[in-house]
């Protein structure tokens, strides 16, 4: 009796075994990482539009930032086509270095206009000999003033007419140490302080200076006084 309950007992456990063995090879699905992922008709664009974006893995620009910058470039370029720069060159204080700089400026064919600007008044000191009693010994005298090296010309008209003119300077103590050395040579003078207005001139050209063309200008007008200065702006 107990051999034949063992039996059955042994005959159960093989029916139950093979039952879960068939149900388990019946529930047995595909492998999880070779499923497939399920995705949105939208999603499935958006991971295409991804996938194009990241070749090379750069992503590009969005169009409409590129848009506009470039658009944002342009109008500046042209913006800054527009502008031109003419050429300011001043003060002149020399009357002969203003009208030589206008003679270069035409020889270069570039039209400038002259401006003036009053600054002021100042002062010069003119060295001179008073009249004399009459044009012989006014004469005698200049020939005496050119063999011993200075400089001087008849006064022709004015208050010191049949005088002599030595000089006009700038400085007091110019024509202080003339007016000495005159002295040494036993030939008397006289410093008269003259006042007038002063003006700062400058030229201004028309229209904006071709590169090689100011180049040029400004070397030829610094070898004509090495003092000038000069600066671009807009022009009018």
């Amino acid at each position: 009796m107990r051999f034949l309950l063992l039996v059955l007992f042994v005959l159960n456990l093989a029916v139950a075994g093979l039952s879960a063995l068939d149900h388990f090879q019946r529930t047995e699905g595909v492998p999880y990482d070779e499923a497939q992922k399920l995705m949105l008709l939208g999603e499935g664009a958006v991971a295409e539009e991804e996938s194009s974006s990241e070749v090379g893995g750069v992503n590009p620009v969005p169009q409409s930032a590129t848009v506009a910058s470039r658009n944002g470039g342009s109008i500046g370029r042209g913006q800054l086509a527009e502008i031109s720069t003419c050429l300011l060159v001043g003060p002149i204080n020399s009357p002969i270095v203003l009208e030589e700089s206008k003679r270069l400026f035409g020889v270069y064919g570039v039209p400038v206009q002259e401006l003036a600007e009053e600054v002021g008044e100042k002062s010069e000191y003119w060295v001179y000999i008073p009249p004399f009693e009459s044009k012989k010994i006014a004469d005698s005298k200049l020939v005496e003033l050119r063999e011993l090296g200075f400089e001087s010309v008849p006064i022709s008209q004015g208050e010191f007419r049949g005088g002599v003119s030595l000089g006009l300077f700038n400085a007091r103590e110019s024509a202080v140490e003339l007016a000495k050395q005159l002295d040494e040579k036993k030939i008397g003078s006289k410093i008269k302080e003259l006042k007038k207005k002063s003006n700062d001139r400058r030229l201004l050209t028309a229209s904006e200076v071709p590169r090689n063309t100011k180049s040029e200008l400004l070397a030829l007008l610094a070898a004509l006084d090495s003092s000038l200065e000069h600066k671009e702006i807009i022009c009018k």
